[in-house]
């Protein structure tokens, strides 16, 4: 089981790793958002699903983890929740509000608004070793081209070490 920080009095939800499609509908509603098609947006609404990410990603308090796509926070809470440094990119500024929103206040969540796959992030994370989490952002049915691939291709010709460990949102653009 997953330990939460205490909530400070900057969030709003109460348990961010665990909000349930009516929290996020909810959330997506509060700040005018709804899921964007042309970034492939679906947001994790299963706690199954993402403890088992978390799981599978083997992190803990002395890992480093980029996280591409927060969405609203969920597995970001949980990623945190292990202990782990957390640095996660959002290419969407509706989305980097609610983030801000639901887990700007964890010590240990660094939250950038950029598109991770146009980032250098061996110069922006620095040096030591990370793990990069992402969830699927296309149908399952559909080839996928993890974001680990297209960050090879773009900024190592093919090669890298990168992980990503992938799961399904429940809430996607149609």
């Amino acid at each position: 089981p997953l330990r939460m920080p205490p909530a400070s009095s900057v969030r709003h939800v109460p348990d961010p790793a665990r909000q349930g499609m009516r929290v996020v509908r909810g959330l997506l509603e509060e700040f005018g958002l709804r899921p964007n098609q042309a970034y492939g947006q679906n947001f994790l609404v299963d706690p199954n699903v993402i403890q088992r990410i978390v799981r599978l990603a083997g992190v803990g308090p002395d890992s480093n983890v980029v996280e591409i796509g927060g969405g609203t926070g969920t597995l970001t809470a949980a990623l945190a929740a292990t202990g782990a440094r957390v640095v996660v990119y959002e290419i969407d500024a509706g989305l980097v509000r609610v983030l801000n929103h639901t887990v700007g206040d964890l010590p240990n969540v660094e939250i950038r608004h950029a598109d991770a796959v146009a980032a250098d992030l061996d110069r922006n994370l620095g040096s030591g070793s990370w793990s990069m989490v992402s969830k699927v952002t296309r149908p399952l049915d559909r080839p996928v081209e993890t974001v680990t691939e297209i960050y090879r291709q773009k900024h190592t010709g093919g090669a890298g070490d990168r992980d990503t460990q992938e799961g399904r949102g429940d809430l996607s653009a149609h």
